[in-house]
């Protein structure tokens, strides 16, 4: 009895025996497994570490400063406008009696292109006021002497043996229109220039050339709206038909 007792315990050392052997066959794959994988992922690290550092000693390495001499362009230079000079000069060729003409540049609505201003230097020839706009050149006739201006209106003083008109142009763009349009005629042949009493007065209320009597007060009063007189200035003439052309492409 004490031999099979003995027996069986044998048998059954020799099984846990063989159970652990399978149970380490399991296991110690498993480890070097591990351990393979472990390695492996180190020796990835170190190439990604090495790869790294190359990166990096490339980056290190210097940069040529950007410099702006190296940007070139072949852009055209900005020409300045000068249609306006061409129509001017143009203007000038087609006028007759420049003998005794005068001519001014004034800028009177300060819109950078200035208005042409003409003198034929006699009544009969009278002159004329130029501006440019929308690519073309608009004129009005005006009397010969005596013109004057104030900001950006033209005042027109023109007659003789005792018929005497006062216009007064306003400029807007180069553009040129009427503002005021007035006369005074001397009631007799002999008469004092400084005695209001010695004419009578009218203005066009549409500008047509049609005259409407008035007053002198109301003649004064509307004439004083339309252009600041105590402000205004003599237009003078400071080139002749020989500088002009030159003075215009100067401009």
């Amino acid at each position: 009895m004490k031999k099979t007792i003995m027996a069986i315990a044998s048998l059954g050392c020799v099984s846990v025996l063989c159970g652990c052997s399978m149970m380490l066959n399991h296991v110690l794959p498993a480890r070097e497994s591990t351990t393979t994988a472990s390695k492996e992922m180190t020796t990835t690290a170190e190439a990604v570490a090495a790869t790294e550092a190359e990166r990096e000693t490339v980056t290190e390495k210097p940069t040529e400063p950007e410099t702006t001499a190296a940007i070139v362009t072949t852009a055209e230079p900005t020409l300045p406008n000068d249609e306006w000079k061409e129509a001017y000069v143009e203007y000038i060729d087609s006028l007759k009696q420049l003998n005794m003409a005068g001519f001014a540049l004034i800028d009177l609505d300060g819109n950078g292109i200035p208005e042409l201003y003409f003198d034929s230097g006699f009544t009969a020839g009278g002159g004329s006021l130029s501006g440019y706009s929308d690519g073309a050149i608009n004129t009005v006739r005006i009397g010969s002497g005596g013109n004057y201006y104030a900001g950006n209106r033209l005042c027109c003083d023109s007659g003789r043996m005792g018929g005497y008109t006062n216009t007064v142009y306003e400029v807007g763009n180069g553009k040129i229109s009427m503002v005021f349009s007035g006369c005074y005629v001397a009631k007799a042949s002999e008469f004092d220039m400084d005695n209001p009493d010695d004419f009578n007065y009218s203005y066009s209320p549409d500008f047509s050339g049609n005259f409407v009597d008035i007053s002198y007060d109301e003649y004064n009063s509307m004439f004083s709206e339309a252009f600041d007189r105590g402000s205004q200035q003599v237009i003078k003439c400071p080139y002749n038909p020989s500088t002009i052309v030159d003075a215009i492409w100067d401009y």
